[in-house]
C-alpha cells in the first residue's frame, strides 16, 4: 500500500479515539477532522475517509469528479445487518472495535482499489479526449484549423502554458517549421533555426521523451513571437515519428517547478503518436516538403552569376543575402550568418519577411516590390529576429537586380548599437538645447573667424537681436563697440585674466539692436578639440537692473547721510543754544542792574548801553542756531565755508521760493 495515501478520520465527538489510537501506534500519519470543510479539498482526491456509517451518511459524495472523491470506509458495530448495509452503501465496512492489524489491512485494500480505480477512469478520460482529438483532425477541411484547436485542447488537458508543434522535412538541414502551436493560430510555416532546439537530438536518438527542468524559451519562440527578457520554463518534448524517422515534435512548456504526473506524460506521448501520421500525409508537410526540395535544387543550380560573385559576396563585410523571384533566400554570405546567428543552409528557402519583426514585415514586402519596379529606395531600418531570440536592428538596402534570374542582391548591417548611441546622442543634445536656452544669461559661441554660431534665448532678450539674423549672419566685432572684440580675444591669449583661454568675469559693454550699449559682466573661454582652437564660448549677464539698483542704492546711502547730517546739526544747534541762553540771560540781567543804579550821564551809562545791545544781538544769533533745520553754508575770509545762520533757518516754504528766484535769475531770457 502506498503509504503516502491520505488517511482522514471523520469524528465529531471523539468517538473514535480508539481509532486514531490504533493508527498512531501503527506509524500511520492520519488528521482526525470534524468537517470535510477542515482539509485542503485536493487532498481528498485518493484519499481514505474512515468514520461510523452514520456520519458518513450524512456527507454527499454524489457529486464532482470520482478521481477527486476519497474512498469511505465504515467502522460499524459487529451486527451482520449493520455490516452487509454499510458495505452496500460505502466502499467497504469493517466491524469495530478490531485489532490495529485489520483496520491498516483493510486501508491498504482501499487504497489499493481507489488508486485502480482512479487510474482507469484516468485511462478511459484520455481515451476518450484522444478519440475526440483524432476526429477533429480527421474531419476538419483545413488540417492547420484542426491541429491548432487540438493543440488548444492538448494545452487544456495537461495544464499547461504553452504548445508548439514542430515538424522538418528530410531536406531541411538546419531549419526547423512551426507547423502550429495553441497561442497563436497565424503560426504555420515559420521556419526556426534547429540551433534553438538542440534537445531534438535526443528524440532522434530513441528518447520517448526529454525533460528541461528549466530553460529560457525566448529563442524557441522568438520566431512568431518574440519576447523582451528571459522567460525561463520547464518543458517536456514529445517525438512525432512516421516511417521510422523522427520527422517531428510536440514540446509544452510548464511553470518551473510544476509537478507533472505520469498520466499527462503519457497523454502528451500518444498525443504525438496520434498526430504523426496524420501530419505526415497532410497537404501541410508535403507542401514544407515541396519548399525544402525546391531549395535543395536551388542551391545546386544555383546562376553562375551568383558563384562569380561568390568572393566578393565572400569578404564583404556588410551582410548580403540573395532573393529569388518569391523573396525568399538563396544564398547568405558569412558576415550575414555572423549578424543573423543563422547558417546559410538553415536559412536557404525561408522568405526574408519571415525573419523580421511583425511591426516591420509589410514595410519591408513593399520595400522589395519598389525594388523589383525599380522605384529609387532609401535604405531603411528594420527589426530582425536572431537565433538569440533578441530582435537586432539592421540597415537594408538594395544592392542590385539581377534581371536573367529574376533574382535580387541586398545588403544589411547590424545598426543596433549605432542608432541607440544616436538615440543617447539626441537626447543629450536637446536637454543641452533647453539647458542652454534656459538659462537667463547669455550664451554667444563663434568660430575661429569670428562668425557667431550659437546664439541662445538669454541673448536675444538681452540684445533684441533674433537667432536666425545672428547666426552665420554677424560676426562678433558686430555686437561690440569697435576694438572691445579685440579687446576680448587679446585677453584670452593672455595669462593675466584668469590663464591663457579663459577670460574671468569682466565689465564690458554690448550692443543692442536698436544701437544701445548695455553694460554686461562678461566670462569666455577658447575651445579647443584635440589641443587646437576651434572656436569661443562667451556668457554675458545683463547689468542694466544691477547698476539701476546700485544707483538707487548710493541715492539712497546719500540721502541717509545728509538727512543724519541735518539731524546732528538741529541736535547741535539746540543745545549750543541752551547753554549759551544761560549766561547770556545772567549778563543781560546784571548789565539791567547796572543800568538801574548808575545815572544816565555818567561815562559808565553808555557802556552799559553797549555790553546790553550786543548780549541782544548774541540773543538774537543764539535763537537762530535754535531754529536751524537745514545746513546751508556760505563763504568767508579767504574762501573757507561757513554755516549761513540766516538760509539754514529759513522755513522749507520761503527756501523753495528763493531757490527759485535764484535759479531763475541765472536762466537767460528766451530770444
Amino acid at each position: 500500500m502506498p503509504h503516502t495515501t491520505a488517511i482522514f478520520v471523520l469524528d465529531r465527538d471523539e468517538q473514535l479515539a480508539d481509532v486514531c489510537e490504533a493508527l498512531r501506534k501503527s506509524g500511520r500519519n492520519f488528521q482526525r477532522i470534524e468537517s470535510l470543510a477542515q482539509p485542503d479539498p485536493r487532498s481528498l482526491s485518493r484519499s481514505v475517509l474512515i468514520a461510523r456509517p452514520d456520519v458518513l451518511a450524512k456527507i454527499d459524495l454524489s457529486t464532482g469528479d470520482a478521481d477527486s472523491k476519497p474512498a469511505t470506509l465504515a467502522l460499524c458495530d459487529g451486527s451482520v445487518e449493520s455490516l452487509l448495509e454499510s458495505r452496500a452503501r460505502f466502499d467497504d465496512a469493517l466491524p469495530w472495535p478490531q485489532g490495529a492489524p485489520q483496520l491498516c489491512d483493510r486501508i491498504d485494500e482501499l487504497a489499493r482499489r481507489t488508486v485502480a480505480r482512479a487510474e482507469a477512469l484516468i485511462r478511459r478520460s484520455s481515451a476518450e479526449t484522444l478519440t475526440e482529438l483524432a476526429l477533429g483532425l480527421d474531419g476538419n477541411v483545413d488540417f492547420e484549423d484542426a491541429l491548432h484547436e487540438a493543440l488548444t485542447k492538448l494545452g487544456e488537458r495537461c495544464h499547461c502554458e504553452r504548445v508548439l508543434t514542430l515538424a522538418w522535412p528530410p531536406q531541411a538541414r538546419d531549419l526547423l517549421y512551426f507547423i502550429g502551436t495553441a497561442d497563436d493560430p497565424t503560426a504555420v510555416k515559420i521556419p526556426a533555426p534547429a540551433s534553438a532546439y538542440p534537445e531534438i537530438a535526443q528524440l532522434k536518438a530513441g528518447e520517448r521523451e526529454v525533460v528541461v527542468a528549466e530553460t529560457s524559451v525566448a529563442a524557441r519562440v522568438a520566431p512568431y513571437e518574440p519576447q523582451e527578457g528571459t522567460e525561463r520554463k520547464q518543458i517536456m518534448l514529445f517525438p512525432v515519428i512516421a516511417d521510422g524517422a523522427v520527422f517531428g515534435v510536440v514540446e509544452l512548456h510548464f511553470a518551473v517547478g510544476q509537478r507533472v504526473d505520469r498520466p499527462t506524460r503519457d497523454f502528451a506521448r500518444q498525443f504525438a503518436t496520434l498526430l504523426a501520421p496524420r501530419l505526415y500525409a497532410s497537404a501541410l508537410y508535403a507542401s514544407l516538403k515541396e519548399t525544402t526540395r525546391r531549395v535543395a535544387l536551388a542551391e545546386v543550380e544555383r546562376p553562375d552569376v551568383l558563384r562569380h560573385y561568390e568572393d566578393f559576396f565572400q569578404r564583404a563585410f556588410d551582410g548580403i543575402v540573395v532573393l529569388d523571384e518569391e523573396d525568399k533566400v538563396l544564398y547568405l554570405n558569412p558576415s550575414g550568418e555572423q549578424i543573423t546567428g543563422y547558417s546559410r543552409s538553415g536559412l536557404v528557402g525561408t522568405p526574408l519577411s519571415a525573419l523580421v519583426v511583425d511591426s516591420d514585415r509589410k514595410r519591408l514586402i513593399d520595400f522589395l516590390d519598389e525594388v523589383r519596379a525599380g522605384t529609387a529606395t532609401p535604405n531603411f531600418d528594420v527589426g530582425l529576429i536572431t537565433t538569440s531570440g533578441d530582435p537586432i536592428l539592421v540597415s537594408i538596402a538594395p544592392s542590385a537586380v539581377l534581371d536573367e534570374q529574376e533574382a535580387m542582391v541586398v545588403s544589411f548591417r547590424d545598426v543596433t548599437e549605432a542608432r541607440a548611441l544616436a538615440d543617447e546622442l539626441r537626447a543629450t543634445k536637446e536637454f543641452l538645447e533647453r539647458l542652454i536656452d534656459s538659462t537667463v544669461d547669455g550664451i554667444i559661441a563663434t568660430d575661429m573667424d569670428g562668425a557667431i554660431i550659437l546664439f541662445n534665448q538669454g541673448a536675444e532678450r538681452i540684445t533684441g537681436w533674433r537667432e536666425d539674423e545672428v547666426v552665420r549672419h554677424m560676426t562678433l566685432e558686430q555686437l561690440y563697440p569697435p576694438g572691445v572684440a579685440d579687446r576680448i580675444i587679446e585677453q584670452l591669449h593672455a595669462s593675466s585674466d584668469g590663464g591663457v583661454g579663459r577670460l574671468e568675469m569682466s565689465r564690458k559693454e554690448i550692443l543692442a539692436k536698436d544701437g544701445e550699449h548695455i553694460p554686461v559682466s562678461l566670462s569666455a573661454s577658447v575651445i579647443y578639440e584635440g589641443g587646437v582652437e576651434v572656436g569661443t564660448v562667451g556668457i554675458i549677464s545683463d547689468l542694466r537692473e544691477r547698476l539701476r539698483m546700485e544707483r538707487r542704492l548710493t541715492q539712497a546711502q546719500e540721502k541717509l547721510i545728509e538727512t543724519e547730517k541735518q539731524a546732528l546739526i538741529a541736535e547741535l544747534a539746540g543745545t549750543t543754544a541752551h547753554e549759551l541762553n544761560q549766561p547770556l540771560t545772567s549778563v543781560m540781567g546784571y548789565a539791567e542792574l547796572l543800568k538801574k543804579r548808575l545815572d544816565q550821564d555818567e561815562a559808565n551809562a553808555r557802556a552799559i548801553d553797549t555790553i546790553m545791545g550786543e548780549a541782544q544781538r548774541m540773543a538774537d544769533i543764539v535763537r537762530k542756531i535754535g531754529k536751524i533745520t537745514r545746513y546751508e553754508t556760505k563763504t568767508y575770509v579767504g574762501g573757507t565755508q561757513i554755516l549761513d545762520l540766516d538760509k539754514s533757518t529759513q522755513d522749507s516754504g520761503e527756501y523753495a521760493v528763493q531757490q527759485e528766484l535764484a535759479s531763475s535769475a541765472k536762466t537767460p531770457p528766451v530770444k
